[in-house]
This record gives C-alpha cells, structure tokens and sequence, in this order.
C-alpha cells in the first residue's frame, strides 16, 4: 500500500495520494484514491502482465488536465488478427517490422509475445505457438519465462527433451521458478 504526497509524472502538481496493487496468476488490480479531490480509479485486469501502473498514472493526468501519453497497443492482438486473416510467417514478419518502425506505439514486452503463443496453445496450433515462443527467446534470451513457455508449448506437443532442455533454461536463469521445477521432475520421470 501505498500513500502520502505524489508527484505527478512530468508535472509540479503534487497530490494526497493512497494506493494498492497486486496480482496472481494473470490477474491484476490497482486502486488509486485520490484523497483530496475524491477521485478514485480502479482497475482489475485478467489479461495478465499490463502494466495498472501507467494507465493509472495515465487516468490521474487526465483528471488533473495534464498532458499523458497514449496507451501502446498491444503487440499480441495486432500479430493475432494478422495469424488469424494471413499466416504465422506473416504475422512474424509483421512484428519485426513494427518493432523497427514503431517502437513506441507497442507494446514489445516479452508477456505480449507469450500472451500470443498461450493464445495459440488454446486453439492447438501448437506449432505456431513453439514458433511464436521462439520469437519471443531470440527477442528476449535472458527471460527465464520465454523458455518455460516454450517448454510447455514442446510438451504438449510430446517432445520431452527439447521440453526438459528449456525448463533447464527457465530453471538456470531464475532458479525460484517453481513451476519449471515441478514440469521438469514430472517430465524426468515420465522419461
């Protein structure tokens, strides 16, 4: 929790301030109270990984008439629509281009890409998902999530070695990884 006198970003305006946050499993809230003014803003999210904190901050600039920044868009739905109306390739090529030409107008965190292959795990296009995943490690190779969700994404499609070999990976880059440990034992087992 948070509280006292905040500064809004990129202004001289200080306001009495109180807010909570948090999160579990692709769900997140934030409860900003601002106490003077009697604003409040609350924000719940079952999208997992967006960031409550800048549209929030976003939100208290509006409300005060201060200049903000747009949203990025997301990264995964724009590369989904273009999965879903062209091709994977495509959309693949679509993200590199748009990460060179726009890289301020989305949303290029590694969750947006794993969002986008969870996606297409769901809809048992598991090969794109594992392409998709890859993407995401050739982007971000020291995020130890990108190589658990490739894990998962080889799983389900019955390659235990290569899944062993990135739970591994996910595992040596952020040893408290604990769903990496438990796949990793089962699939070590099952072996």
């Amino acid at each position: 929790m948070g509280s006292g006198q905040k500064k809004l970003p990129q202004s001289k305006r200080e306001v009495s301030f109180v807010g909570y946050g948090g999160g579990i499993n692709g769900f997140n809230t934030l409860i900003d109270r601002y106490v003077d003014d009697k604003h409040l803003i609350v924000l719940l999210n079952n999208t997992g990984g967006t960031n409550l904190g800048e549209m929030s901050t976003a939100i208290g600039r509006i409300l005060y008439s201060e200049p903000y920044d747009q949203p990025k868009k997301s990264i995964a739905r724009t590369l989904y629509k273009t999965v879903r109306e062209k091709s994977l390739e495509a959309a693949i090529s679509q993200y590199r281009e748009l990460k060179k030409a726009s890289p301020q107008g989305f949303d290029f965190r590694p969750a947006e890409l794993n969002q986008l292959g969870y996606a297409l795990l769901q809809v048992e296009r598991i090969e794109d998902a594992i392409q998709v995943f890859e993407l995401n490690i050739e982007a971000y190779p020291a995020d130890a999530n990108g190589y658990d969700s490739l894990a998962e994404a080889y799983a389900a499609k019955g390659e235990k070695t290569l899944a062993i070999k990135n739970y591994a990976k996910s595992l040596e880059l952020d040893p408290d990884n604990a769903n990496a440990v438990e796949k990793l034992n089962q699939l070590i087992k099952e072996k």
